[in-house]
């Protein structure tokens, strides 16, 4: 390895640096999130002895002497805008503008940056994305720019650097942050390291030079899409065909609690494959003896072992290809219950009416808490029976012949995703959004029965009954 080089490991999710290899970060708790970096043990990017990249020694200041004045602020003539910026650009201030991809990011900054060379400032707008001539043709449909305006295509950030401290600009854009990089960091541009690094030389330029930064960057994912797609988290994704679960893709829903977790849905695979499996097996073992009494008893031990594995462990994790099996296995218990409804003489103790009032009486608990998840292990799997199996007319009309279910399932948690991370600033109570999660997830469930799974069952009957023909004649020729 080169002299004043040393590798390092980074999470891709929180950007959590460690000297080694983890199979959790400790910052967002993800699994399997860290890849090796090589950086500089004598960054270029990091301030010079005095404390400033302007080389001049900072000194404490009594806040009393510090005098602010209104005229101290640059003013963007765009009320709305100065008015969220607390009455206009602050010297030496860093802003974070985000939008989805073509919302107008870029064409709002050049508004800014039109009215501010008017007004006499030396802006610097630094792409990344587009060419001088595609700023041009944007620029013409915004209107006259004069000289005080300055374009520079480069996403190397000490080049960028030297360009600020030669010109020093009053004000500089950085569009977009995710194709900034840094050479003394070997990931790819928009990864989390090479953000959080480019993110913090430009903050040592914005406060040691007095320069105002302001950094473009997307919603919902983080890169661009040549490095999207070429990001080691696709190919990791892709294990997910053959059951290695992986939630993850990089750069999408960084700032929701779940970041960048599409299809949450899929920790359930495992045990239910597991299942599958042992069922049949189960029932091999205790052919001779009656079937109901055999699955209550394995019901109750399988919850019991859950309970006590959350009293006791309550941090046990054990991750076995890909899936923590710890939290998976608590599904067990619900299978088997699950099984008992479907024994003769058990549905008629389903009510619809009291399996609501009690499913709501368990929802004013708290399920974290040992009685909690006690009450939930009856409740939830009767609820879910009363409501198969009510006679209704209506019920019967929506859903003897459809089968919603496998959409809930599929959309429910990207959908709560997408909804987080667009209604947050809302502050909607938790009933409320999950009416609305559900709304939104049954209708994408009837669309994709009606148009993809319906339609995917027909040809696959259509299949097995020709298959089933030709197996018939191919009998029947044999016969003669």
């Amino acid at each position: 390895m080169a002299k004043g080089k040393k590798t390092l490991f980074f999470c891709q999710n929180c950007g959590y640096e460690s000297p080694k290899w983890l199979g959790q970060c400790p910052g967002c708790r993800e699994w399997n999130s860290f890849v090796e970096e090589t950086v500089s043990a004598t960054a270029k990017g990091k301030t010079t002895a005095s404390g400033s990249t302007t080389g001049k020694k900072n000194e404490p200041v009594i806040l009393a002497d510090i005098s602010i004045q209104e005229n101290d602020r640059m003013k963007t003539e765009i009320e709305e805008l100065d008015r969220v910026l607390g009455g206009g650009i602050v010297p030496g201030s860093m802003v974070l503008v985000g939008g989805d991809p073509g919302i107008g990011k870029s064409t709002l900054l050049l508004q800014v940056c039109r009215q501010l060379t008017k007004n006499g400032h030396k802006v610097l707008y630094v792409s990344g994305e587009e060419s001088l001539g595609q700023i041009k043709l944007r620029a013409k449909r915004i209107g006259e720019f004069n000289e005080n305006l300055l374009l520079l295509c480069e996403t190397n950030l000490e080049s960028i650097r030297s360009v600020i401290e030669r010109v020093k600009p009053e004000m500089a854009v950085i569009d977009s942050i995710q194709t900034m990089y840094n050479e003394e960091v070997s990931s790819a541009p928009g990864s989390v390291s090479q953000v959080r690094e480019s993110t913090g030389v430009l903050m040592q330029i914005a406060k040691g030079m007095g320069i105002s930064v302001f950094i473009v960057g997307p919603i919902f994912t983080t890169l661009p899409l040549e490095n999207y797609f070429s990001d080691p988290l696709i190919k990791v994704y892709l294990k997910n065909i053959v059951f290695y679960i992986n939630y993850n893709l990089p750069g999408v829903f960084v700032d929701n609690i779940y970041p960048n977790a599409i299809n949450g849905s899929l920790w359930s695979l495992p045990v239910e494959v597991f299942m599958y499996i042992m069922l049949p097996a189960i029932f091999i073992i205790f052919r001779k003896v009656s079937k109901k009494p055999v699955v209550f008893i394995l019901a109750i031990i399988s919850e019991c072992v859950n309970l006590g594995r959350q009293i006791f462990f309550p941090d046990l994790r054990i991750v076995i290809y890909g899936s923590n099996i710890v939290d998976a296995l608590a599904l067990i218990p619900y299978f088997f219950v699950g099984m008992l409804f479907c024994f003769d003489g058990i549905k008629r103790y389903l009510n619809f009416q009291l399996a609501t009032a009690l499913l709501i009486i368990g929802m004013m608990l708290d399920i974290s808490t040992v009685k909690g998840e006690l009450l939930l292990f009856f409740v939830l799997p009767y609820f879910i029976f009363s409501f198969a199996f009510v006679e209704n007319p209506l019920f019967k009309k929506c859903f003897s012949k459809n089968d919603y279910s496998y959409g809930m399932y599929l959309y429910g948690f990207v959908i709560q995703q997408i909804l987080v991370n667009k209604l947050a600033y809302l502050g909607l109570s938790l009933n409320v959004f999950m009416l609305i999660s559900t709304t939104v997830t049954m209708i994408f469930a009837i669309l994709s029965w009606h148009l993809i799974e319906k339609p995917c069952q027909k040809i696959g009957k259509r299949l097995l009954h020709n298959v089933y023909i030709a197996r018939l004649q191919s009998q029947e020729i044999l016969k003669l």
